[in-house]
């Protein structure tokens, strides 16, 4: 059988197998797993949570690693409702209540038990319209510079502001250790739910977790041992033993000697019409989107920087087995996709390469980059990441925020911008 959110589908015996074939060569599982590895009293740390911890060690007051989403709330708000969802959240996820002490020397994972978090709206509906917006950015401001204790916790902070009679700001606030881009999607469409439930008075409707975070450190820690971990990394070791020159993109300014974190962000929008075409086109060429914009953007940073052999990292879910779709935690691993310009070759071809490419690299993902990097021992530059200097992301995931009897609008707050209106 399988499996949609729009019910289920029934297939013949050929093209289950063909299924489960394309889902093994790119290392998933079309069913889920029914064993739970059973958590030891000391957890350790996942590969992408080792990579945060250490450089939240470097950078402990850093805000580079708070995962901050907003949303306005217009409607009768029902927060003892609200407070309910979270806490359940609290307690049917382990990693929420998780802290990373350091037990002889090294950090490991300590599952708290289920706590009840208080929400206590911030009332400003006596301020006008600007000093609101004001006591939300400096709240918010607050957030980045206070940081969040690995040690102690928690590791979730929750705001919500009541602006009007009939409107609330909520703001959830996650250190990255316990959290990645699909994991925020998994908060939007479980609060949802929970929300629903309690304000009509009936129980969760959410099915028990098979599996927690914890088991999938377990599970990821055997998957890269043996055999098969020694063939990822041997496949990342012949793919990228001879990495391309850095990018050598043209800047107004000279290149600072060290890496900073001072960058803007620049929005523009694709009409739909276009995107129509886009999709016609991934259908014609028997690639997905991630596919085609990737190649449309090494074609760009070929064009900028003159250079034929592009390297660009791409970010992936790293969710390789059907239970560990629902779970919130930090699961993302970074691959490196290469594009070969040399010749001028048709971007159709470019196309079918990067596919190539993105396909093995989906089938070899489960070593974690930190550990590649080791193997190959790249020269490093303080000014630059090693072996790609760019990454490229396509966040075509987006849920629009659901909340019975209220209109969820998303809302940011960003530098000296204040958006919502």
């Amino acid at each position: 059988m399988a499996s949609s959110r729009y019910g289920r589908m029934k297939l013949s015996a050929e093209k289950q197998a063909l299924l489960q074939r394309l889902l093994q060569q790119q290392g998933l599982t079309a069913q889920t797993e029914q064993k739970s590895i059973q958590r030891e009293q000391t957890v350790p740390l996942s590969f992408a949570q080792q990579r945060v911890w250490f450089l939240h060690q470097i950078e402990p007051t850093s805000s580079n690693f708070h995962m901050l989403t907003g949303l306005r709330l217009l409607g009768d708000l029902h927060v003892d409702a609200l407070e309910a969802s979270l806490n359940e959240m609290i307690r049917r996820h382990d990693i929420l209540r998780t802290t990373f002490p350091v037990v002889h020397g090294s950090p490991v994972q300590h599952i708290g038990p289920a706590y009840t978090l208080k929400l206590e709206p911030v009332v400003l509906v006596n301020l006008s319209e600007q000093e609101q917006k004001q006591e939300i950015i400096r709240t918010i401001r607050k957030d980045k510079q206070k940081p969040f204790h690995l040690e102690s916790g928690p590791l979730l902070r929750v705001y919500l502001f009541a602006t009007r009679e009939n409107e609330h700001i909520l703001f959830l606030s996650l250190h990255h250790i316990i959290a990645d881009a699909w994991s925020m999607g998994i908060l939007s469409q479980e609060l949802s739910q929970l929300y629903d439930a309690f304000v009509n008075e009936r129980p969760s409707p959410l099915p028990p977790l098979a599996v927690q975070y914890a088991d999938f450190v377990q599970w990821q820690q055997e998957r890269v041992q043996g055999e098969r971990g020694n063939a990822q990394l041997h496949y990342w070791l012949q793919r990228l033993s001879d990495s391309p020159a850095p990018l050598a993109l043209p800047t107004d300014h000279p290149r600072h000697a060290r890496q900073g974190y001072s960058g803007h962000t620049f929005s523009f929008t694709l009409d739909a019409a276009l995107h129509e075409k886009l999709i016609a086109l991934c259908q014609r060429e028997g690639v997905t989107l991630v596919m085609l914009m990737l190649a449309a953007f090494q074609v760009l940073l070929s064009r900028y920087t003159g250079q034929e052999d592009i390297a660009v990292g791409l970010p992936v879910s790293n969710r390789t087995r059907t239970d560990f779709e629902p779970l919130i935690g930090n699961f993302v691993n970074t691959v490196v996709i290469r594009a070969d310009l040399k010749e001028n070759p048709t971007f159709r071809t470019i196309l079918q390469r990067v596919k190539a490419d993105a396909l093995d690299a989906y089938s070899n993902q489960d070593i974690p980059f930190e550990r590649v990097v080791e193997a190959l021992r790249p020269v490093r530059d303080p000014g630059r990441t090693v072996l790609f200097q760019v990454l490229f992301s396509l966040q075509n995931a987006y849920r629009e925020q659901e909340l019975t009897g209220l209109v969820c609008l998303p809302f940011e707050v960003e530098d000296n911008a204040f958006y919502g209106e």
